[in-house]
């Protein structure tokens, strides 16, 4: 029998497969042949099991589902998995196992399975399979590239933001203005992962940035730097304009805690710590990709966030002068951070 095609391999995802299967000879079989391949596996023998070692390990994108019962059977543990992903973060790709008698079972609707193998398979048939899941994922990965943004909820990546940042940037000193940002921790999130798993503390992150989001102006933009970190860029927005915004964020967040306690068990509230900066660029065309180097470096920092009533407004006008002090410092090795240097063109140094 001829051996299925085998077409160009998919750039590295750095995605692991997930094997349910009972039968320890069968599975061991299966293990080996996507293991030459070049594919990672990890092995369960049943459905629930599987459930765990997808809380574990986070780069499984990949599902090969046995159909039949193992503690729970395979339409079952499709339907908690296609659930649990309403409140996760982790797109994958579900091909279900099993013989002809199943496959007139196999829901056909996009909220269930995304492929089928039907036993006896073809040789090849297996790895071809998991190829064409590798390929769904990889053009995901780069429509999210393109986006540079959660599409649905409308939040820019870490990428997206930068560049966003630089495109601020250039406006603000072409029109001569102003913007400012705001980058803010949710405090409470590493409590809620502690007290009540991880799912719910990724479902609270999610909701409560997605109505930060929708209150927002049209032209603002929030974007996500990693677990529970966040920055928002507002246009044309001055020291006291951002105190008030701030002041108005932090009240939503006080409501959805109110909300969030009143529906549901969840007692711990997330409280947002801040580092406001506003920004007046009056530097030279050519040094626009150095100035926004010189801010993104401010905004990844790790400390000093306060909580909102406590924050310090400041402001800082960046010159030419500004950046070429940061290229020289940096040439000679003299200071360890752009933040660390305090040029002429600056009314006050950058807030650390």
């Amino acid at each position: 029998m001829d051996k299925w095609n085998h077409d160009e391999e998919p750039e590295d995802l750095n995605v692991s497969i997930l094997l349910i299967e009972s039968d320890i000879e069968q599975g061991r079989s299966m293990e080996l042949e996507l293991r030459r391949s070049g594919f990672k596996v990890f092995t369960a023998t049943s459905h629930l099991r599987a459930l765990s070692l997808l809380e574990d390990h986070k780069n499984l994108r990949i599902v090969l589902v046995q159909v039949e019962a193992t503690d729970i059977g395979g339409f079952d543990f499709v339907h908690l998995l296609r659930h649990r992903n309403r409140f996760q973060n982790q797109h994958l790709q579900i091909i279900m196992i099993g013989s002809g008698e199943d496959f007139v079972r196999f829901p056909a609707d996009g909220n269930s399975i995304d492929d089928y193998l039907l036993r006896p398979y073809f040789p090849g048939e297996l790895c071809w399979r998991v190829r064409k899941a590798q390929k769904f994922l990889l053009n995901q990965k780069q429509i999210a590239a393109v986006h540079q943004m959660s599409i649905s909820a409308g939040i820019l990546t870490s990428s997206g933001l930068k560049r966003a940042l630089h495109e601020e940037l250039n406006k603000a000193f072409r029109k001569r203005s102003c913007f400012s940002l705001a980058v803010f921790e949710l405090y409470g999130l590493e409590s809620v992962h502690l007290n009540h798993g991880l799912m719910m503390a990724e479902w609270m992150e999610r909701d409560l940035s997605a109505q930060i989001r929708d209150r927002l102006r049209s032209y603002d933009r929030l974007g996500r730097l990693d677990w529970g970190r966040y920055c928002l860029i507002a246009p044309e927005i001055d020291q006291e304009h951002l105190r008030l915004l701030l002041i108005r964020f932090s009240r939503q967040i006080a409501e959805w805690n109110e909300s969030v306690s009143r529906n549901s068990h969840i007692r711990i509230p997330l409280e947002p710590q801040v580092r406001p900066l506003t920004v007046i660029p009056e530097f030279e065309p050519h040094h626009l990709a150095q100035a926004t180097a010189v801010l993104w470096d401010w905004i990844i920092r790790l400390d000093g966030h306060v909580p909102v009533a406590a924050a310090d407004y400041s402001s800082i006008v960046i010159t030419s002068e500004t950046i070429a002090d940061v290229v020289i410092a940096e040439q000679d090795g003299s200071v360890q951070t752009r933040l660390a240097i305090k040029a002429p063109g600056i009314t006050q140094p950058l807030p650390q």
